[in-house]
């Protein structure tokens, strides 16, 4: 078994500050009513350098949600999503582009509609929102996460930190 370092619990710390950061600094944009395009997705590409960083991604996602309007629910639903997406990015590393393409914007999709229709008692919306949230992930991971990956691919120093 792999023993957790002091590196360990400071990459992820970090990851996890970065992803609140990024959250709390486009609020219009991570908690939107319409496309939800939150930048800090944009991490979920780390999980697939290591499966330890999904660690700070969940830890992030579960403190962003903190400040969301809908508190501790959006902290709780959101954070599960950020879990099962990341689970399935874990063991789909071969067919990453893919992966990546398809699971979170549709697990995102559902979970985060289905709260705000539970919230808004209005599952009419259910749909539309859904694909707003939907449509919001995939610009994130399609035109900044996969090139983000691409990025850290090509710095050996960085890709090595990550691991």
């Amino acid at each position: 078994m792999n023993k957790i370092t002091i590196r360990d619990i400071a990459t992820q710390a970090i990851i996890a500050s970065i992803y609140v950061i990024l959250v709390l600094l486009l609020p219009w944009i991570s908690f939107s009513a319409s496309i939800q395009a939150r930048i800090a997705e944009v991490l979920l590409v780390l999980v697939f350098f290591s499966k330890k960083n999904a660690i700070g991604i969940i830890i992030g996602t579960f403190i962003a949600n903190l400040s969301s309007p809908y508190g501790i629910i959006d902290a709780i639903s959101g954070t599960t999503a950020t879990l099962i997406v990341c689970i399935i990015l874990m063991y789909t590393k071969k067919i990453w582009i893919i992966t990546l393409l398809i699971f979170p914007p549709i697990i995102n999709g559902i979970i985060v509609a289905g709260m705000d229709a539970y919230f808004t008692s209005t599952m009419e919306n259910f749909f539309i929102f859904s694909l707003y949230v939907a449509l919001g992930e995939l610009i994130v991971v399609a035109l900044l996460g996969i090139p983000f990956k691409l990025m850290i691919e090509r710095i050996p120093t960085i890709k090595e930190y990550l691991k």
